[in-house]
């Protein structure tokens, strides 16, 4: 099965998208091309085999165990069948699109055209760039972080709807705050987060019974574009886009994704963020921004920030000591993790935001957190996990031994028994199992 694949969060989606959909999507270049770069490297040569035999096919009894993922994953996005001959078969129109965007190139199939920068654009681009796309994305997170009118005056109706399509908020107007779902977005790395919010604007658009062919058409285009280098290059609007995908080119702009200095100016920038999109989740690590945090040994935890979005997070799983104008103290406690863990949120979760925000001379070292404050969050939650929460159905207040000793044999019988207490003539059985009990009552009372 898929889920039993490590798959990145693109991959996961499309194999939900409605069968038309992910079919024009395969047969798509740009698509093609984007989604084979999201494949792990078993998946990509596994495809390679299947492009470049002869035969096109594979006998699915010769496969290599290793390639049990991959052809599991393949076949749930129909990039492979099963003929009637037990051949692993390549879909022609994948392999005609795959191999139409390779021979072109990235940006040659993204189809966007390069635009050529004046002497005033090249001297203010890369500090706009960087610094626009970041300001906008904090905006978004803070407003979800602290909701408030001061921060919703930042983002769009469109954000707030994503967020609480998503379960991320709940309530509407002033009365709408953060869930522990929205918190766990908080704690998740950039390229994740990125991920996860375009793939539920997308579900969004899916719910509300509206194909999302030409919004993925866009951004994938867009993505082919990202080529790793650090000068910011700048590309044509299209005009031939549609009013819905205008209005979405535009949302990315609000989220820091690309960036125009005009909309009249009929060009965009692509930011560092549009480049987490280009990333598999195994590499979730590549993208380390210069974070804040200093974790010591004593589970003090030291942020180097005055940003309230960096501090009401670190709040939510520590007890906060001092707050200074750049700099703040807070220490992990027994019950401030708990209480983090009350709300859904995960040991992992806590131990990778502190990895992924570490303040540089932190992350440079071989553990930039301390292994004991690790191992001990870990065993914080463990805690919670030592009971096994079960439905169950108890029995009691019988009339006669014998009525107890019949329950009781009836259910070890039936293999419904979950606790059995002879000094109180008690028994418990399983949920299920109490519809049984009901029915052979009825027909021991019957019978009597």
């Amino acid at each position: 099965r898929m889920e039993e694949c490590e798959t990145a969060p693109f991959i996961s989606f499309l194999s939900s998208l409605p069968h038309d959909e992910r079919s024009i999507l395969l047969s798509d270049p740009p698509s093609c091309l984007f989604l084979f770069r999201l494949l792990s490297p078993s998946t990509q040569s596994f495809i390679l085999t299947l492009i470049w035999e002869s035969t096109q096919s594979i006998s699915f009894s010769s496969r290599r165990d290793s390639d049990t993922c991959s052809i599991a994953l393949l076949r749930e996005l129909d990039i492979v069948n099963e003929d009637e001959n037990g051949k692993i078969v390549l879909n022609p129109s994948f392999r005609r699109g795959y191999l139409s965007g390779a021979v072109q190139g990235s940006h040659r199939s993204s189809q966007f055209s390069p635009h050529s920068d004046t002497g005033k654009d090249k001297k203010n681009k890369e500090k706009d760039v960087v610094k626009k796309s970041n300001e906008r994305w904090e905006c978004v997170l803070r407003f979800l972080a602290l909701p408030s009118d001061s921060t919703m005056t930042n983002v769009s109706s469109t954000t707030r709807d994503v967020l609480n399509h998503a379960g991320f908020t709940s309530g509407h107007g002033n009365e709408m705050d953060i869930t522990s779902k929205g918190f766990q977005f908080l704690l998740l790395s950039p390229v994740r987060q990125i991920w996860s919010y375009v793939i539920e604007l997308l579900r969004m658009e899916l719910g509300a019974k509206r194909k999302v062919k030409d919004l993925l058409d866009v951004l994938l285009r867009m993505t082919l574009c990202v080529d790793g280098e650090p000068e910011r290059r700048s590309f044509k609007m299209d005009n031939s886009w549609n009013e819905r995908q205008v209005n979405f080119v535009n949302h990315l702009r609000e989220l820091g994704l690309i960036f125009i200095r005009k909309r009249k100016d009929g060009f965009f920038y692509l930011t560092p963020l549009l480049a987490n999109l280009c990333l598999a989740h195994q590499n979730d690590s590549m993208v380390h921004k210069s974070g804040s945090l200093m974790v010591e040994t004593n589970f003090r935890v030291y942020a180097y920030t005055s940003s309230s979005l960096q501090l009401a997070i670190l709040s939510s799983f520590t007890s906060m000591t001092y707050r200074f104008h750049d700099m703040s103290v807070g220490i992990l406690t027994r019950d401030s993790v708990r209480k983090a863990l009350q709300v859904g949120i995960t040991a992992d979760q806590i131990i990778s935001f502190l990895k992924t925000n570490s303040h540089p001379e932190s992350a440079n070292s071989a553990l930039p957190i301390p292994i004991t404050v690790s191992d001990q969050i870990r065993l914080w939650e463990d805690e919670r996990k030592r009971l096994l929460y079960q439905d169950a159905t108890l029995y009691s207040g019988f009339e006669s031994e014998k009525e107890y000793e019949d329950v009781l044999s009836f259910a070890e019988r039936e293999d419904i028994l979950l606790l059995a207490d002879s000094s109180r003539k008690n028994v418990v059985v399983t949920s299920e199992g109490h519809e049984k009990v009901k029915a052979w009552w009825k027909r021991r009372n019957e019978a009597t």
